[in-house]
């Protein structure tokens, strides 16, 4: 899931959001969102679909498909 991280660390980066403004504006933990980032955990189904949501993007661009 690198790729994933890498995405969501590049699409949060290009909205000029911090990990706790998006954790924020998601509803997660900002460890959360750090740990995404880094690759230490996935997001189960739901919350990647509210990321996609969030950041208007598809599944497969964030899977890097």
């Amino acid at each position: 899931m690198e790729i994933f991280a890498k995405k969501l660390r590049e699409l949060r980066v290009a909205r000029g959001l911090s990990e706790r403004e998006l954790a924020g504006r998601l509803g997660f933990g900002v460890q959360t969102v750090k740990n995404y980032e880094r690759g230490v955990s996935v997001p189960r189904v739901s919350r990647f679909m509210k990321i996609c949501d969030f950041f208007e993007v598809s599944p497969h661009y964030l899977l890097g498909v």
